[in-house]
Order: C-alpha cells, then structure tokens, then sequence
C-alpha cells in the first residue's frame, strides 16, 4: 500500500505575470516567458503536487516547464513541460493570500516531453471535465524547482497564471 503523508502547507510557487523577472539568470528565455518562483524541498519531503490557475477565460491556455536542481549539486534539469488548460471551476479568493480574485482552475494538465528525471509526472482529475487537475511528481533526491511559464505558448492567450505547491512524504508501507 502507497501511503503518502502532507509534509508542507500549500504555498505559492509563482503569483501573476506582471514583468520580465530577472532575478534568475540560470536559464534562458525570451521576453514572453517569466520565472517567477523557487521551492524549496524539504529534507522530509520526496514528491509534490502542483495545482495551477489562471485569469481571463475558461479554455485559455499556457505553456510550462518545471526545473529542478539535485541535492548534490547535480545539474539543473527538466522534470515537467507541458501545456494547462483553463477549465471553468472558479477561483473567487486566491487560495494562498485569500485576497478577492476571479480566476479560473486548470482542469487539463498535458505533458508535452519526455522527463530527465527518476519517473514521469502524474496528472490526476485529467478528463474528469471542469475539475481541479493536479501534477504529482516524484522528487526524491531534488533540491528545489523552478517554474517558468509561458503565457502565449499555447494555443489560446491566458491573461495570467498562478501556480500553487504542496510537498508530501510518499513510501510503501508493507
């Protein structure tokens, strides 16, 4: 049996794209794309779930990668890259500030390549239709990831997005 136990309170992993963040210069990027935020993992702490959001419409859509970097100063490497769909479930106040916000849950995570890391994420309430969908990754062995997203790197335009994280400790419990 497949146990997993809530390490971390949901935190924010990047808020509204609002300009060209700079403060990372690790990796390269146009000036449509925004890295916006750095999660620490935890030493207790080997997989994480991300939820996204978003404003303009249900049914817009963006591009993301999500990096990560190893514990032992390994490289810095690609775990997720996919696109997120907008689908109609409101955010009405923002989950992490709890100030007033009209937003809109991803229903749709896709992978878009191929991971270089110890498995492939998992995208959980994919096609339940107008749900919240999650992206689960294993995380063992990781020391923090990063977000970068692309607004108009998908088929439709979103006007912003959001993405909040948890970390979890997961272990098979005989």
């Amino acid at each position: 049996m497949i146990e997993h136990i809530v390490k971390k309170p949901w935190e924010l992993l990047r808020g509204p794209v609002a300009a060209d963040d700079t403060a990372l210069t690790t990796f390269e990027y146009d000036n449509d794309t925004y890295i916006a935020g750095k999660y620490d993992i935890p030493d207790d702490v080997n997989a994480a779930a991300i939820a996204f959001f978003g404003t303009d419409a249900e049914d817009e859509d963006f591009a993301a990668k999500l990096y990560g970097r190893c514990r032992t100063n390994g490289p810095i490497m690609l775990l997720w890259s996919g696109t997120v769909t907008l689908g109609a479930k409101l955010v009405t106040d923002h989950p992490i500030t709890k100030t007033a916000l009209t937003a809109y849950w991803a229903d749709t995570i896709t992978l878009t390549s191929n991971v270089e890391w110890l498995s492939d994420p998992t995208i959980r309430s994919e096609a339940l239709g107008d749900t919240i969908a999650y992206l689960v990754l294993n995380l063992y062995g990781i020391k923090d990831v990063y977000l970068e997203v692309d607004l108009d790197g998908g088929s439709t335009t979103a006007a912003s997005a959001y993405a909040i994280i948890t970390g979890f400790k997961s272990y098979i419990d005989e």
